[in-house]
């Protein structure tokens, strides 16, 4: 069965996929960076399919592709340094889209992959959820809801 790395290309997703494929797991990576995406899959020899992260839907089409499936791991991330008094709000949008959002979407899509076999879901965080670090409230709001 086959494991499911979402946001495939970053330094996370793309150490993960490396590690499972040089462990001979069956990997099938997602990601929005066509490009990049091919030349990970290549490099691998795995399949991969683009998708819009802001879409469920986009998601759940590109995951249909990846035959039957045992787990999701949801590296999507990205972190904005600025105190909250600072930050606009679209700023914050797209923290919590990013991060929040796209974890949401991963459970979402996960929930109907595995609802008759079962397997898992990994949603990365951040330390930044519970220590209240300075000049990462953005980061931390949307970590705490992947956490929640």
């Amino acid at each position: 069965m086959t494991a499911v790395i979402i946001g495939a290309t970053g330094t996370t997703g793309s150490c993960l996929a490396r590690r499972l494929v040089a462990e001979g797991k069956p990997v099938f990576l997602v990601g929005r960076d066509e490009d990049r995406l091919r030349g990970l899959a290549s490099e691998l020899s795995v399949a991969f399919a683009v998708a819009d992260m802001a879409s469920s839907d986009s998601l759940i089409a590109a995951v249909a592709q990846a035959g039957p499936v045992e787990s999701f791991v949801n590296c999507i991330g990205s972190i904005l340094l600025k105190p909250a008094h600072l930050t606009s709000d679209a700023e914050f949008r797209e923290v919590v889209e990013t991060n929040l959002f796209t974890a949401f979407a991963t459970v979402r899509c996960a929930g109907r992959a595995l609802r008759e076999r079962g397997g898992s879901v990994v949603l990365m965080s951040s330390a930044a959820a519970k220590l209240g670090i300075a000049n990462h409230e953005a980061i931390a709001a949307a970590k705490a809801g992947i956490e929640g």
